[in-house]
């Protein structure tokens, strides 16, 4: 008696699911965006401060 529900809700819940997968992968391409900013930044932050130090170790 349960056999034929999944097979008739399977259209809807499939495309469902598309859904949900397409706002996830938008998400996550959001989420990788800011991820890779936030590293430039850090990378940038990073470099400015050691050259000065391994001017003065140098020396």
């Amino acid at each position: 008696m349960n056999a034929p529900l999944p097979s008739s809700s399977l259209p809807s819940n499939s495309f469902d699911l598309q859904q949900i997968a397409a706002s996830l992968e938008d998400k996550l391409d959001i989420c990788m965006n800011r991820f890779k900013k936030s590293l430039n930044d850090m990378k940038a932050s990073f470099v400015t401060p050691t050259a000065p130090i391994k001017a003065v170790e140098e020396v």
